[in-house]
C-alpha cells in the first residue's frame, strides 16, 4: 500500500506547486478549523473511530512530546486517506447510521500536533509540515493534514507493536507541541460514550494514571437501550436511551433496580449530536440526534434537518405518553421527567434555541395525538377539589373530563396536559350543578374562591343572580346560597377565614360579598374551646384479616393505609393525600358506605397535633364519615388511634395565626403493629 500513499502524495505536490495560494489559503482554513474544534479533538477521533466499528479506543502518552491514539476498527482504505487529505470529502454520507460527515473534524488535531503518523494494516503514512515544505520549497504557508508521506519512523516502532499485540489495529502517533491533548484526557467525561454504537471501551494512559471507562449496553426492547457506564475513578451511571441510537434519541439516568427513570442534574442535562455540545437541555436528560450544528459542533443550528430529528424524537415520545394515559400506568417514570419542561423566560431576548423548537414541536405532537386519543373531544382536568361524589351530579356534553384516578395514578401527568393548554373544568361548566345539589365542602369553598377571583372586577347581573342561588356558602346552620345568607342566615366565622387562607387578602372577600348586599365583620374572630367529651380508651376489638409488612421507612401515609386495609370490614383504600380535599385516605366498607381518614403524625401518642381550616369544615361537613388516625412509629412499633367524628369527640382550640385547630389530648381505638424484621 504504500505505493498508493506515494502516487497521492504526488498528486497533491503537484497540486500545490501549480496553484501556490490555495495551498496557502488550505493552510489558513485548516488552523481556522482546528482552532473552532479546540478542546474536542479527543471526542472527534473517539467517533470516527465508532464509525469505524472500533469497539476499543485508546489513547496513551509516549512522552512529554508524543501520544498514540489506537482502536480496534476497520483498517484505513485508499477512499479513507483520501478523505483525510481532502476538507470536507468524507466518504461518510448524513443519515446513514454514522456521526461524522463533513470530513473536517480529524483536522482538529492541528491543535497541538506537528506531525501525524498512521498505522493501519499495510497503510503506514505521515503527515508533516516539515517534510512538505522541504518538498515545495517557498510555498508560503503549509497545511498539515494535505500532503501524506510513507512512515519511516522507527522510534515509535516500541509502541506500535505492543498496542498491535493488544488487538488494536489502527494507530494515530501524534508528535506535538503543547500539552493540549493531555488537558482533554484529564477532561474526559464518560458519558462522551452513551450515543456511540461501538464503543464499549475507552482506556487513557498518562503520567501514570491509567483510566478505563466501560459502556456496558443491553437491548431492553427494539427501542430502549441500558446503558451502563463506569470507571475506577466511581464516576458511574445508568442511563436508558429511547429512540434509534445513535440517531435521534433521548437519553435518561436510570434507576436499574426499579426500572425506573430519574431525573438527571442540570450539569449532566446535554444537547448531544452524537457527541456533546455546549448547549444545555431544558429537560433533565440528554437528547441526541443528527441536528445540525456550526463549525465547531458544539452550537445547535435550526434547519430543516434539526428539524426532522427533534420532530423524529417527540413522536416517539408522544407514542410512550398516550400509551401510560391508555393503560393508565407509567411504569418508567417517563411523564414525571416531561413533566419539569419549561419555556426559557429569556428566549424572545436572544433568539429561538434548539429548546424552544422542541417545546413547541412537543406541545403540537402531544396535543394532537391525546385529543386523538379521546375523539377529539374538548378535554378538561377534574379540579382537585371535586370528588367523586361531586361528578355524579356534574355532566358535560362534547367533551371528555380526564379523572383524578387517571391524573394521580401518573406522575406529573396534572402538570405535562396543563403544560400543552388542558385546563381544569370551567368554572362556569360547574356553578350550574350547585344550584340544585349540595356539593363537598371543597368544591363548594373552591367555587366560590374561583367565582372571587374571576369576577371581582366584572359581574353582570344575570351572572349574578346565579351566583346569589348556588349553595356554595357555609352557613351556622347548614349550607346555603348567598341570597338566604342575604335574607336570615349568617355565615360560618370558619368558612370565611379558609377563604382569607386561600385568597391570601380579606378585602377581596369582603369586597365580593358586598356585592350582593352582604357587610361582614365576623372574619378573625377567635373561637375558642369547642365543646370536649371524653372518649374511654378501648382496646381493638376487630380480627386481623390480610397479614401486611410494615416498614418504618414508610411515610405516615403508607403506612396507615396498609393498617386500614387489614381490617376485615373494609375491601379498599385509595390514597388522595396529593389532592388537597380535607382528608387522606378514603375507605370504602363491605356495606357500599365510605369513611375519610386523615391522617396525623406525632412523635408519640398524646403529643398535640393541629388540624387545617380545610380539614375542620371537611369534618364539619361529614362528621359521621369523618376520622382522624393519629400514627406514631419509631424503628420497633407502629400505633395509630383512630378517632371517629372529631369535631364531636375532642377538645380543640382555635389559633389564629395560621387559621387551624389544636388538640392536646385525645382518646380513640388503638391499632399496633411490629415494625422489626
Amino acid at each position: 500500500m504504500q505505493d498508493v500513499v506515494t502516487r497521492i502524495r504526488e498528486e497533491y505536490i503537484i497540486e500545490a506547486l501549480n496553484s501556490p495560494i490555495l495551498f496557502g489559503d488550505l493552510s489558513k482554513m485548516e488552523k481556522y478549523i482546528a482552532e473552532s474544534y479546540d478542546g474536542r479533538s479527543l471526542i472527534e477521533l473517539l467517533q470516527n473511530a465508532d464509525d469505524a466499528g472500533a469497539t476499543k479506543f485508546r489513547i496513551q502518552k509516549i512522552n512529554d512530546t508524543a501520544f498514540a491514539v489506537a482502536n480496534n476498527g476497520r483498517l484505513f482504505t485508499e477512499l479513507d486517506l483520501q478523505s483525510l487529505c481532502r476538507s470536507g470529502a468524507s466518504k461518510k454520507k448524513r443519515g446513514q447510521n454514522t456521526i461524522g460527515y463533513r470530513g473536517i473534524g480529524f483536522k482538529s488535531v492541528v491543535n497541538y500536533a506537528q506531525s501525524v503518523h498512521v498505522i493501519s494494516g499495510d497503510m503506514r503514512f505521515t503527515f508533516s509540515r516539515e517534510k512538505t515544505s522541504n518538498l515545495l520549497g517557498a510555498i508560503d504557508g503549509v497545511p498539515l493534514i494535505r500532503v501524506p508521506h510513507n512512515f519511516s519512523d522507527s522510534q515509535f516502532d516500541g509502541i506500535i507493536n505492543q498496542l498491535l499485540k493488544n488487538s488494536l489495529t489502527t494507530i494515530f502517533i501524534f508528535e506535538t507541541f503543547n500539552s493540549k491533548i493531555e488537558q482533554e484526557m484529564e477532561s474526559f467525561n464518560n458519558t462522551c460514550m452513551l450515543f456511540l454504537r461501538n464503543i464499549e471501551n475507552v482506556t487513557l494512559q498518562y503520567n501514570d494514571i491509567q483510566t478505563i471507562n466501560v459502556a456496558i449496553r443491553s437491548n431492553e426492547s427494539k427501542d430502549r437501550v441500558v446503558t451502563q457506564l463506569s470507571n475506577q475513578d466511581g464516576d458511574n451511571s445508568t442511563w436508558i436511551t429511547l429512540g434509534n441510537p445513535p440517531i435521534n434519541s433521548i437519553a435518561f439516568k436510570y434507576d436499574s433496580l426499579n426500572k425506573q427513570i430519574t431525573l438527571a442534574q442540570p450539569e449532566e442535562s446535554y444537547i448531544h449530536c452524537f457527541m456533546p455540545t455546549t448547549e444545555r437541555f431544558l429537560l433533565p436528560c440528554k437528547i441526541n440526534g443528527d441536528f445540525s450544528t456550526d463549525p465547531s459542533r458544539t452550537r445547535i443550528v435550526i434547519d430543516e434537518y434539526t428539524k426532522e430529528s427533534l420532530s423524529s424524537i417527540v413522536h416517539m415520545l408522544t407514542k410512550q405518553v398516550v400509551q401510560a394515559i391508555k393503560n393508565e400506568d407509567d411504569p418508567l417514570k417517563l411523564v414525571k421527567v416531561l413533566s419539569q419542561i419549561q419555556v426559557s423566560p429569556i428566549s424572545k431576548f436572544v433568539g429561538r434555541k434548539m429548546n424552544d423548537e422542541f417545546v413547541d414541536i412537543l406541545r403540537e405532537k402531544l396535543t394532537e395525538s391525546i385529543r386523538l386519543n379521546y375523539g377529539q373531544n374538548t378535554l378538561y382536568l377534574q379540579p382537585e377539589w371535586l370528588t367523586k361524589d361531586d361528578l355524579k351530579v356534574i355532566t358535560i356534553k362534547d367533551a371528555y373530563l380526564i379523572s383524578c384516578d387517571t391524573l394521580d395514578k401518573i406522575d406529573g401527568l396534572r402538570t405535562l396536559l396543563a403544560f400543552i393548554g388542558v385546563k381544569d373544568l370551567d368554572i362556569d361548566i360547574i356553578l350550574p350543578f350547585s344550584l340544585n345539589h349540595t356539593l363537598s365542602p371543597m368544591a363548594r369553598i373552591n367555587i366560590l374562591k374561583q367565582l372571587i377571583l374571576k369576577y371581582r372586577f366584572n359581574l353582570s347581573e344575570q351572572r349574578k343572580r346565579i351566583i346569589s342561588d348556588a349553595l356554595i356558602i357555609q352557613g351556622q346552620n347548614g349550607v346555603c346560597s348567598l341570597g338566604q345568607i342575604r335574607n336570615s342566615e349568617k355565615i360560618n366565622p370558619n368558612y370565611i377565614m379558609e377563604l382569607e387562607t386561600m385568597l391570601g387578602n380579606i378585602d377581596d372577600v369582603r369586597g365580593f360579598l358586598m356585592k350582593f348586599n352582604i357587610n361582614t365583620d365576623i372574619c378573625g374572630k377567635q373561637i375558642n374551646n369547642v365543646k370536649t367529651i371524653d372518649i374511654p380508651k378501648s382496646p381493638i376489638t376487630k380480627a386481623f384479616g390480610r397479614q401486611t409488612i410494615f416498614s418504618k421507612w414508610r411515610s405516615a401515609e403508607v403506612n396507615a393505609k396498609l393498617l386500614l386495609q387489614e381490617q376485615d370490614d373494609i375491601i379498599d383504600v385509595e390514597d388522595v393525600s396529593k389532592r388537597n380535599i380535607g382528608y387522606d385516605l378514603i375507605a370504602t366498607m363491605k356495606d357500599g358506605s365510605m369513611q375519610f381518614f386523615e391522617v396525623k403524625s406525632v412523635n408519640k401518642l398524646g403529643d398535640e397535633f393541629t388540624l387545617t381550616n380545610n380539614e375542620y369544615l371537611t369534618a364539619l361537613d361529614s362528621p359521621t364519615q369523618y376520622n382522624l388516625m393519629i400514627i406514631q412509629q419509631d424503628d420497633v412499633e407502629l400505633n395509630a388511634c383512630i378517632i371517629n367524628n372529631p369535631l364531636h369527640a375532642l377538645s380543640l382550640t382555635k389559633r389564629i395565626r395560621s387559621y387551624e385547630w389544636l388538640c392536646e389530648a385525645y382518646t380513640g381505638e388503638l391499632l399496633k403493629r411490629d415494625l422489626r424484621p
